[in-house]
Parts: structure tokens; C-alpha cells; sequence
């Protein structure tokens, strides 16, 4: 102040000066990068070099306002360039331009007008419907009909839209069959709102708000349509936003983009049971509320607590689900936290219900009440009481039938914020939770290479002559897992490798993950085995089983009958073991490139294990069926090129996807014809066959399967029985090859007369074995299984 020469006593001067620059500062902060700021700072210039005479460069001017008014659908600057130029041919009294010309700039004057009056009806009809909207309070039976009459007299004006216009047009539109509660159409039509904007993208930056408000009605819209492909996409897209420079002006962008796709997905999440998923985002959401606390509406802060508190409830944490209600307690009340505050009081009973602290049920639920008894008037609670009655009542005798989580259920479909699910709907035993975010076509490649293990493994139980007939319709199932292990794998190894660094952290990291996934369920059922009296026999010394511990048993020699299937385990972890040490290795200490080190390792492994199956071939007197197997195909060192070729699968489908999904057909039926002409060399018997058998063989299947895998990994997902059914199987098919054989077939069944070939006995066994398979499938699945990778997520 003193330097500015105004003196102390010009306070109230100088800080007007000051506010005013500080709104100037904002202002140009707001418009820099703005297109339409900037074409109307053209104009005015233009305007001041007509007024000091310099015609040629106003010239040069508006014909560059009028190419991006153009380009960018400004139709009112366009105008403001037409006046000007109308007011140049005046200055040089119209000899500039002829008489056609003008007729011309005539006729594109009233075009102009007549795009600028479609604009304005349109944004008045969506603004008109809005207000109607929101004066009904949202889906009405008479206002969507107000809306509907402005549609019907839109309809005059679409012989000329605008960019514009028909988005204020599609905007309406999707209001009307929201506000008529047709969410199918609107979301049809905020669908081709959104790629309408994406396909202009000037029109995201001129109206970024419009763009975010509209996918945020596209994800409700697949929300309640249960669209859960189009949702994730969406979820990842409004997630992406915060880097989108259309938006980096966009007022609390990045609490807005937290709250509404979690609350979205988490809402998703329950209303489809999958409680486990929603554990899993969970870290993510209790961050972000603490982020952006304050920066979120009250209502919605309580909303996302109370999803937090469901779904800790609905994992059966009863005690972190209490400390999370806990904190909703200490909000304060408004009328949009009513329903909110009641369903939370309840649960926080149940909790304690389930913690057993019976001693303060009581007290819990006389409070309960008061607080319900309190809104009765206004809201009606019967079935609230009904809940918390029946709880009090069974906490005084401890049962063990708990009717009242029916009640519960009931008061759990009470639309607070569109959760239509209850946690406490316990699941049948065979009813299994999926991720629907699953690839389908590889769950069916799955599905169906375990089916092809159990059928042939349910072969030995029938008669010969069936059993023969079986074995001709029946591919060799574990060739199919193990290049698909391959492939899915080596996609993770990929990825890790071209984000991170290798590392002996990385290495670890990786291991670690496959461990969780593969040990638990392969330990639980060595040691099951081992215990089991009637398996001493397929082993003569502790030390012979000491080796399937560390998966040595048919490293080189031929596999053991104890525990037959234990083979693959072997091959598969072998594989996870040495495959990516050499690929870190050449990556790290020679410097490969990650591409290079890739390659270098399959092409090698595969040709060093081509090459050992010919010397096997040669060394060993291959006479039958079994030394085949068992000296060919169930050994680790002469297997490792199956899972390589899965490598490969996966190094074509990340670094040349273009050629991957171009001719997925085309390789779907070379995969299925090179599958097949397999199937019938094993069925044949010749000296070249044999060769073809023993050497070949398993790296041209596994090629057959490969190429399988362009088409059935674009298949991301799918409807109905199939779906469901080849998705379970999927999902328990580890289960089902460790258990078939050894515990289902060699010890369940033989307690029942196994050499009884009568037509009932082998219905009834070969019943019992599909039975036993899939329930001990489903049990080790949930009880092992699913809790290891729940954990492995954490």
C-alpha cells in the first residue's frame, strides 16, 4: 500500500484494486484454452481492424473465424462474422463482390439464423423439461406426459439440428423414459448421447459437465439393468476422467468421480451377492472417504459408510461391520439419513447377535425401538419391530434356527438406496458367487478340459466295452489346461514385466500369488491321501512321498500310482518355478528386452523339450499304452513345451493384438480341425504314428489349442443356462481334477462293490462319482479354495 502511493488511509481502495485482480487472474485462468473465448476475442479484433482501416487483414481474420465456427458448430459467431463482413462490403461499396456472392452470403445468413433459433428452441425444451422434473420430485406419471408434449413439438424442429440441438434433443428424450420408468430407452439413448459427444470431441470440451452428467446416468441405467459388461466399461471410462484435460477445471472432479462410481459399483456388487468382490474395493473406498472427507454431501458420505458397514456385514466381519456403524452414528441427522440410520441401528443388533453378546441384546434392541417408535407416526417401522423381536426373542435361548433372518431379508428389500439384496440370504451348499467380470469363452475352455478329465477318468467304472466307446468322443483335457495356464500366466508375467522392474521382490511376488492359488487345495488332499488307510498300498517309503511336497516325483522319472493326478500339479509348477527366473534373468543381467526375453525362453524351452521327447523315443522301448503315458506324456521334462506354447499365445495377444482378434475365426477352426486330427492319430497304430505320438504330438496339440484361444478370449461374456453352467464348472474345476480320481473314484467308490458290472450297481456308481465329484468339488472350493484368493486379494 505504501508503495502504491495510495497511503493507509486508502484501504478499502487498494483492496478493490486488489479483488479485482485477483477476478480478472481467475477469469483469464477459466477462459485460457477456451475456443469460444478465444474466436470471440477474434471478432472483436476483427472489429477494431475494420475500424482502423485495415480491410485486407479483417479479411485475412474472418475467413479464420469463420473455418473454426464452422468446424466447432459456433453458428453465433458465425453470425457475428457475417455482419462483419456485410459491413466491409459496405466500406467498399459492394464492388468487391457480385451480386451471386451475395445472394450467397444471404442464404448462409439464414441458414445461420435458423441453426442459432434450433439451439435455442432445443435448450429450452431441456431446460422445460427439467424444471418439470424436478418441481414433480422425479418419476411422475403427468409430468413425463408434459415432457412428452415438448417431444412432440420438438419433432417441427428436427429438420435442423445441430450438433447441439440433438443432444438437448437426446437429453429430453432419455428424461422422458426415465421420468416414464422405461430404463431400457433411456438407456439406449444415453448411450448414443455419450457417443455422440465422443465422436465430436469438441463438444466434451465445450461441455464437460453435460458429458459427466450424462455417463453418470448411463451407469445408473446399467446399474438397474444389471448391464454388468457396459458397466465396468463405463466405471473404468468416468474413472479415466481426472486425466481428460476437457475436465481439469471441473469443480471437485475427482471426490465427485469416487463417489459415484463406488457407491455405484458397491450397490452393483450386493445387489448380485458378490460380497467377496466388494471386500476386495473396499481399502480403495475407506481411503477415499477419508480423502475427500468434506468435500462429499453429507447424504452420500452416510450412504457409502452404510455400504461400507453392508458388506463387512455381509462377509460375516461382524465386528468391523459394528465399528463401521459406529461411525454413522456419530453423523448428524437429517431427513435424508433417516432410512439410512434406522437399517443401521438394526444391523448393528445383528452384529451383536452374531458376536454372541447376548447379555446386551435387550438393551440394544429396547433402544432400537425408541429410536423407531420415534418417526412411527411418519414412516410405518411394524416390520422393523417384527426383525428386532424376533431377535430379542432368540437371544434369550441362544438357538441355533435363526427364522428371523427371513424378516430380515424382507426389511433388506426396502428400497434404500437400491439394494435389493440381503447379506444374510445364506447361500445353498452348491450355489457359488462369481465375478461375472469373468472371460466367458475361457471358462469355457476350462469347463470343458476338466469335463474331458472327469469323463474319461469316469470311464474306468463303466464296462469295457462303454469305456472304449467313451475314450473315442474324449480330448486330451490336461494338454488344454496346461496351455492355458500358459497363456493366462504368461499374460500376468507380461504385464508385470512391462510395469515394474525385475526383481527379486517382483520374482517373489509373482510366486507368492501362484502358491496361494495352487498349494492349499494340492497340500490339503496330499495329506488327506497319505492319512487315508487305504492308499498305504501306492507307496512303499515315506521318502517316495515326501516328494510330491516339492513336486520331484516325475521330474524325470516315471510318475507313481499314489496320487496319479499330481502329475500336471508338477509340470504347472515347474513351469511357474523356472520360466520366469530365465526370463528375469535375461532381462536383468543381459539386458534382453522383455519382448526378446520372452521369445528367447519359449522358442528354447520348447525346442529343448521336443528335442527329449525324441531321445526318450529313442532310448526307451515304448511298446504300450502305459509306457507312453508314463514316459511320454506325464513327465515334467518332456511336457514344459505345452505351457510354453501358452506363452507365446500370450505374447501374440498382448504385443500384436491387432493380428490376434483379426483372424480369431479363422484360427478357431484351424484350432478345432488340428484337435481333432489328433484325436484320430491316437486312435490309429503305425510305426510313423507312434513316432508322430511320442514326439510331436503334445506341441501340435497344444498348438490346436492356442489357436482356440484368439476367439474364446474375445468372448468376455455371455446369458443364460450355458453360461451359468460352464462358469460354475469353471469356477470349481481344480477341485474337480484333484478330487475325482484318487479320493472320489479310489476311495469313496470302493467301499461299494466296484466289480458288480449288473446295470444298477453301475448306474448307481457311475451316478455316485458325477455326485461326489461336483459336491467335494464345490466344498473344497469354498472352504479353501475361494477364502485363499479372497485373502490373496487383500
Amino acid at each position: 500500500m505504501e508503495k502504491s502511493g495510495l497511503g493507509k488511509n486508502n484501504f478499502a481502495v487498494q483492496k478493490n484494486i486488489l479483488y479485482n485482480q485477483i477476478l480478472t487472474a481467475l477469469t483469464q485462468y477459466d477462459t485460457a484454452g477456451s475456443v469460444a473465448i478465444r474466436l470471440q476475442n477474434d471478432v472483436f479484433a476483427c472489429q477494431k481492424l475494420l475500424q482502423k482501416g485495415l480491410i485486407a487483414q479483417a479479411k485475412t481474420k474472418l475467413t479464420q473465424i469463420k473455418s473454426e465456427a464452422a468446424k466447432y458448430e459456433m453458428h453465433d459467431v458465425a453470425l457475428q462474422a457475417l455482419q462483419i463482413e456485410a459491413s466491409i462490403y459496405a466500406r467498399e461499396q459492394y464492388k468487391s463482390i457480385s451480386t451471386k456472392d451475395l445472394d450467397q452470403w444471404h442464404r448462409e445468413n439464414l441458414s445461420l439464423m435458423q441453426k442459432v433459433d434450433a439451439e435455442t428452441f432445443f435448450k429450452y425444451t431441456i431446460s422445460k423439461a427439467q424444471k418439470i422434473q424436478l418441481s414433480a420430485g422425479g418419476k411422475n406419471a403427468s409430468s413425463a406426459s408434459a415432457v412428452k408434449e415438448l417431444l412432440t413439438t420438438a419433432k417441427k424442429k428436427q429438420s435442423s439440428l445441430t450438433q447441439k440441438a440433438r443432444m438437448d434433443l437426446l437429453q429430453t428424450k432419455a428424461l422422458y423414459h426415465f421420468m416414464n420408468q422405461d430404463t431400457a430407452r433411456a438407456f439406449a439413448i444415453n448411450q448414443s448421447f455419450i457417443a455422440l459427444m465422443e465422436s465430436q470431441h469438441h463438444l466434451i470440451q465445450f461441455s464437460p459437465q453435460r458429458y459427466f452428467s450424462a455417463l453418470n446416468n448411463y451407469l445408473i441405467d446399467c446399474f438397474v439393468l444389471k448391464k454388468e459388461k457396459e458397466l465396468s466399461s463405463g466405471l473404468e471410462k468416468m474413472r479415466s476422467l481426472k486425466n481428460n484435460s476437457a475436465f481439469k477445471k471441473t469443480a471437485n472432479l475427482e471426490p465427485n468421480i469416487f463417489r459415484i462410481t463406488y457407491q455405484i459399483e458397491l450397490n452393483y456388487l450386493i445387489a448380485a451377492g458378490q460380497f467377496s468382490k466388494a471386500f476386495q474395493i473396499l481399502p480403495e473406498v475407506t481411503n477415499g472417504l477419508s480423502l475427500y472427507q468434506g468435500k462429499i454431501p453429507l447424504q452420500h458420505q452416510m450412504n457409502m459408510e452404510y455400504l461400507v458397514a453392508y458388506v463387512l456385514f455381509g462377509v460375516g466381519r461382524y465386528a468391523e461391520a459394528s465399528g463401521q456403524l459406529d461411525i454413522l452414528q456419530q453423523y448428524s441427522r437429517n431427513e435424508t439419513a433417516v432410512l439410512i440410520d434406522d437399517v443401521a441401528a438394526i444391523m448393528q443388533v445383528v452384529c451383536h447377535y452374531e458376536m454372541q453378546h447376548y447379555s446386551i441384546i435387550d438393551s440394544l434392541v429396547k433402544s432400537c425401538k425408541r429410536k423407531l417408535s420415534e418417526r412411527k407416526k411418519s414412516m410405518p417401522a411394524d416390520l422393523e419391530f417384527d426383525v428386532l423381536n424376533a431377535i430379542q426373542s432368540f437371544s434369550i435361548h441362544e438357538p441355533e434356527n435363526k427364522d428371523w433372518q427371513k424378516l430380515w431379508t424382507k426389511l433388506c428389500r426396502k428400497p434404500i438406496f437400491a439394494i435389493y439384496s440381503s447379506p444374510m440370504t445364506f447361500s445353498k451348499l452348491l450355489e457359488i458367487e462369481y465375478d461375472r467380470s469373468r472371460v466367458y469363452g475361457l471358462d469355457i475352455l476350462r469347463a470343458v478340459a476338466v469335463l474331458f478329465v472327469v469323463l474319461i477318468h469316469s470311464a474306468y467304472i463303466l464296462p469295457a466295452g462303454a469305456a472304449t466307446m467313451l475314450s473315442h468322443f474324449i480330448l486330451d483335457g490336461v494338454s488344454i489346461f496346461l496351455v492355458l495356464s500358459g497363456f493366462l500366466i504368461g499374460g500376468i508375467l507380461i504385464k508385470i514385466l512391462e510395469t515394474e522392474k525385475p526383481s527379486l521382490r517382483t520374482l517373489f511376488k509373482f510366486w507368492f500369488r501362484r502358491w496361494l492359488r495352487i498349494l492349499p487345495a494340492y497340500y490339503f488332499i496330499l495329506v488327506l491321501l497319505i492319512l487315508l488307510p487305504a492308499f498305504y498300498t501306492h507307496y512303499s517309503s515315506w521318502r517316495e512321498t515326501l516328494k510330491y511336497f516339492f513336486f520331484v516325483q516325475n521330474f524325470y522319472d516315471r510318475h507313481p500310482d499314489f496320487f496319479p493326478e499330481a502329475w500336471s500339479i508338477s509340470v504347472e509348477e515347474w513351469f511357474y518355478l523356472s520360466a520366469p527366473v530365465l526370463i528375469f534373468f535375461l532381462i536383468g543381467v543381459l539386458r534382453f528386452s522383455v519382448r526378446s526375453a520372452i521369445v528367447t525362453v519359449a522358442l528354447t524351452v520348447i525346442s529343448l523339450t521336443i528335442a527329449y521327447r525324441y531321445h526318450s523315443y529313442l532310448s526307451y522301448a515304448i511298446t504300450s499304452t502305459k509306457d507312453w503315458d508314463l514316459i511320454i506324456r506325464k513327465r515334467v521334462v518332456t511336457r514344459l513345451d505345452s505351457v510354453m506354447i501358452g506363452i507365446v499365445g500370450a505374447y501374440i495377444s498382448y504385443y500384436h493384438q491387432g493380428f490376434w482378434s483379426r483372424y480369431k475365426t479363422f484360427f478357431l477352426a484351424l484350432g478345432i480341425i488340428t484337435l481333432l486330427s489328433m484325436k484320430i492319430a491316437t486312435e490309429l497304430s503305425s510305426p510313423f504314428l507312434k513316432f508322430i505320438l511320442c514326439v510331436p504330438y503334445f506341441t501340435i496339440n497344444a498348438f490346436g489349442t492356442l489357436c482356440l484361444l484368439p476367439f474364446l478370449s474375445g468372448l468376455k461374456s455371455g446369458e443364460g443356462i450355458l453360461f451359468r453352467f460352464f462358469t460354475y464348472i469353471s469356477l470349481i474345476s481344480y477341485s474337480m481334477y484333484l478330487l475325482n480320481l484318487s479320493i472320489v473314484q479310489e476311495f469313496l467308490l470302493r467301499q461299494i462293490d466296484f466289480y458288480d458290472y449288473s446295470l444298477p450297481f453301475v448306474t448307481a456308481r457311475y451316478i455316485l462319482f458325477w455326485v461326489f465329484t461336483i459336491v467335494g468339488a464345490v466344498i473344497l472350493y469354498k472352504a479353501i479354495e475361494r477364502p485363499i484368493m479372497d485373502m490373496r486379494g487383500k
